[in-house]
Parts: C-alpha cells; structure tokens; sequence
C-alpha cells in the first residue's frame, strides 16, 4: 500500500514524491549536475519529476544487476568525485552543504548515524567510526545483541571515481562503506559528516521515520518563512 508504483523514490508525501524532496535538497545544498538511473518501468516518471525541476540532468536505464553496480555503467558520466545516494533519501540541504564543503578537503566522505537512535534491522556487520581518534573498524554485530552506542557509516557517499575499481575487483558484493574503509587503509583520505536525518527507508516503520523527518523540515522551513 505505501509504495503502489514498485518503487521507493516515487512514494508521494508531503507533496511531492521523496525523490523530489531528495532534488531539493540536493539543488539547495549546492550539486548542480545530476546522474539518475531509473528502472525500465520508472524511467518515465523520473524524467517527468526531472523536468517539472529544470535541473541539468542525464537520466537513462541502464541494466546494473544491484545498486551498488550503479557507479560502473555510468563511470563515463562520473567526475574525480561524485556523490551517491538512493533515490528515496530526502536530505536537508544544510547537510549536503556539508558533505561538499567536507568532499573539498577528503577524497571520499561517509555519512555517520548514531546506533541508539537509529539501529540497523537484520545487519551484523557494520564500519564504526571513533569520533575523538578519527580511527574506522569492522564490527560484527550479533542480530539478538544488546544495541550498543556508537556511530556507523552508511551512505550518502562522496566517492572518488578511482574506489569503483577497488568495488569491481570484488565483484561488487559489500557496501561502498567497505570500498572506502579499504581505500582509508590504503592511506587515501576519508572523512565523516553526521546525519541530520534518517538513513534510507526499507520498512514500513522506517518510512513513518522519513514522513516525520520531513514534517519537521515543513515546520524550519516554515519558521524561516520559506515557505
């Protein structure tokens, strides 16, 4: 019921469907060139969202397997650096601004989350980040383990285009946190931004999640009189 179109990016709250939020966002916090892989039967509405926009676009499909393959079709398309996320994550645009003004001084950057306030349902493995040591580590976390306090990296990501061959090379089957925790090792440059918002929904109860996110941001905005 809560996604009629098969597809996440096009569930319609607030207005307008989450992957318009996410362009908001995104076009507030200052990306100006975007990439949009769209499946066969959302490529239409994608394109339609895209226009009403009248942002500088390419979206096309283009078979990729998974997700994570995303970055390897379109590496023709792909800057030293580019930023990736999911098409249903609204972000606020005071975060983008962050990871672009982080993506300046750092080859790659990772989103971080706090464990207590959003714990990750079926996962047990995760890269942590220490904050004080600026230091990343793999944990396994057990599924029925107490939830402990720390931070994970997740996506949005800032990536440099050189980590797609690391993901290539292992045949894509981790996250790009993964890939980058191994570029970090190799002595590349990485750095961390804190969400301002939810990770990416997959669950009903995550969804409700995003909906009150971006109520809240309804109400800044709001109290700004920008709206």
């Amino acid at each position: 019921n809560n996604n009629p179109d098969r597809c996440k990016s096009l569930i319609t709250y607030g207005g307008q469907e989450m992957i318009g939020h996410l362009i908001d966002g995104l076009v507030q916090g200052g990306i100006k060139r975007f990439v949009f892989c769209a499946g066969e039967h959302t490529l239409q509405p994608v394109r339609e969202i895209v226009q009403k926009k009248g942002i500088q676009a390419i979206v096309e499909h283009r078979h990729h397997k998974t997700y994570r393959r995303i970055p390897l079709v379109w590496q023709d398309q792909m800057e030293d650096q580019f930023l990736f996320v999911c098409g249903h994550h609204p972000l606020p645009s005071s975060f983008v601004s962050q990871l672009v003004t982080a993506s300046t001084e750092s080859d790659c950057v990772m989103t971080s989350y706090s464990s207590l306030l959003y714990p990750l349902r079926g996962k047990s493995h995760e890269i942590v980040y220490e904050g004080e040591s600026r230091e990343f580590c793999e944990a396994e976390i057990q599924p029925d383990a107490e939830i402990t306090d720390h931070k994970y990296v997740r996506n949005p990501y800032v990536v440099k285009k050189d980590i797609i061959g690391i993901a290539h090379s292992l045949d894509f089957k981790y996250s790009f946190s993964y890939y980058i925790l191994r570029y970090w090792h190799m002595g590349g440059s990485v750095s961390v931004v804190e969400a301002t918002m939810p990770p990416e929904f997959d669950y009903d109860d995550e969804l409700d999640r995003t909906r009150l996110f971006i109520d809240s941001l309804t109400v800044q905005l709001a109290s700004f009189g920008t709206i």
